[in-house]
């Protein structure tokens, strides 16, 4: 052992800043060194003379000292002093990262922007007693800790008050509800179990986002309809494991309530597999499911069977499935456990998703067509006679075969079924890729000059928006 000098002035020990980068010792690795070279219990500061362990055993034990006492020295005294300017930016990157880890996959889950980063570096540089001169977080300090730790800005898509802890929980009974489920319908016919869900849409389905000029300082686009932005109106599907069901339910938003008026009512679209009913809000009520179950789902089944249905006490009543009760056949329900159905429920977990995609594309389709001013009023569609006949047609191509791969994959993925293997099924790129550059629908007119739009699942043909919507394209025989 030897005695420690604090005044190591005459080893002449250059300065971090004049070393090269890759001769550079790491913060974590000085902290290293000197835990094992100093053995008494002193303080770091100030400098004692108590006896230390010798050089030569240090040399040994740690190659990168290269056996040199004044870079041993050197890190002793980095040490005493809380680091150099560069130890000191090293801790300020480890610190600011584990901030940030704590703020976004912590308990709170806080919104984080630059000036947040910036406002917690400077922070840090504080407390490690960096001079502001030395250290100012600069743009492209934040610019470069962001590139190292791949971190990027996301549009928050939800917001949400359950914490990690909570999240933790609901991966524990997604999971539970998986076993407790595949258990009974494993072993069922899989077109005997359904699962059935609401979802929302607003009368004017249209794109964020558009090619445009660039350095446009303000991106506008036209709508039919400002309201019908806003407002919206609900959806009810239902899958197997299988299928798409034949039909769909749509419930209008209307000032008159739970009913329509005599002369909407007279007006009003109809289909073979579409149920139409009303709210003042566009949302479904008690009622509404009754009337589901009445005219949707007991016309489409004719067996034992189980349905699965999120917790939404709408529908929790049992008085609202006593015609099942009623019947030569029972419905088995299986509740899924609340907060889990983005995780086990097929229609959260994949499907709705890109059937919105599927409007929201036939909207865009419409206001480029080039017949619009030619048909405007068939194909204004924020008119309620419009969108539920949209629905209708798309829930008409869906119900085709060409489309059970992307049910299938719902299920797959919720965890309800085995994987489905195959080609990833895109609903988009099946509905709209079309196998003819111009309209082939002759039937109704001959020559047809419009560019295809959608292709049809059922005959195979490329249809124009004209003969698909409004000469309503349909094979219900």
């Amino acid at each position: 052992m030897d005695d420690f000098d604090p005044k190591i002035e005459e080893l002449k020990i250059k300065y971090e800043e004049e070393i090269p980068g890759e001769e550079r010792i790491p913060w974590k690795s000085k902290q290293e060194i000197f835990n094992h070279w100093k053995l008494c219990n002193c303080p770091i500061n100030p400098p004692c003379r108590c006896k230390q362990r010798k050089p030569s055993s240090m040399f040994s034990r740690f190659r990168k000292l290269k056996k040199s006492e004044g870079k041993l020295y050197r890190i002793v005294r980095d040490v005493r002093k809380g680091g150099t300017r560069f130890d000191k930016l090293d801790q300020i990157d480890k610190l600011l990262w584990n901030k940030f880890e704590d703020a976004r996959s912590g308990m709170s889950l806080r919104v984080v922007h630059d000036e947040t980063l910036r406002g917690w570096a400077k922070e840090i540089a504080r407390k490690l007693d960096l001079e502001e001169s030395k250290f100012k977080a600069s743009d492209s300090y934040i610019y470069q800790f962001k590139k190292r730790h791949n971190i990027v800005s996301r549009k928050i898509v939800k917001f949400t008050s359950h914490t990690v802890e909570d999240q933790a929980n609901i991966k524990k009974k997604a999971e539970e509800f998986r076993v407790r489920v595949r258990g009974v319908i494993d072993n069922m016919d899989p077109d005997l179990v359904i699962n059935s869900d609401q979802t929302g849409f607003q009368r004017m389905m249209c794109s964020g986002r558009s090619l445009t000029f660039k350095g446009e300082q303000k991106t506008l686009a036209h709508s039919d309809n400002i309201s019908g932005l806003t407002h919206s109106y609900t959806v009810q599907m239902s899958v197997t494991k299988e299928r798409v069901l034949p039909k769909v339910f749509v419930v209008c938003q209307e000032t008159t309530g739970d009913c329509f008026g005599p002369q909407v009512s007279e007006r009003l679209y109809s289909a073979s597999n579409l149920v139409i009913a009303s709210s003042k809000s566009g949302k479904c009520k008690k009622i509404h499911v009754k009337k589901y179950n009445e005219e949707v789902l007991q016309q489409c089944v004719s067996q034992d069977f189980a349905y699965l249905l999120d917790g939404w006490s709408g529908q929790r009543d049992d008085k609202l499935f006593d015609m099942f009760n009623d019947s030569s056949f029972k419905c088995t329900r299986f509740e899924i456990p609340a907060g889990t159905t983005p995780l086990v429920q097929p229609l959260d977990v994949f499907f709705f998703r890109p059937y919105k995609s599927c409007v929201r594309r036939f909207y865009d389709g419409v206001a480029n067509f080039e017949e619009y001013s030619d048909h405007e009023n068939s194909l204004k569609m924020h008119l309620r006679n419009n969108y539920v006949k949209l629905h209708s047609l798309l829930n008409h191509q869906l119900c085709h075969e060409k489309y059970n791969s992307i049910v299938k994959h719902s299920w797959g993925r919720a965890g309800l079924a085995e994987p489905f293997i195959g080609d990833y099924p895109d609903m988009t790129r099946l509905m709209y890729t079309c196998t003819s550059l111009l309209c082939s629908d002759n039937d109704m007119e001959e020559n047809c000059r419009n560019s295809s739009f959608i292709q049809c699942a059922h005959c195979e043909k490329s249809l124009c928006i004209r003969h698909f919507f409004i000469y309503n394209h349909r094979h219900d025989n």
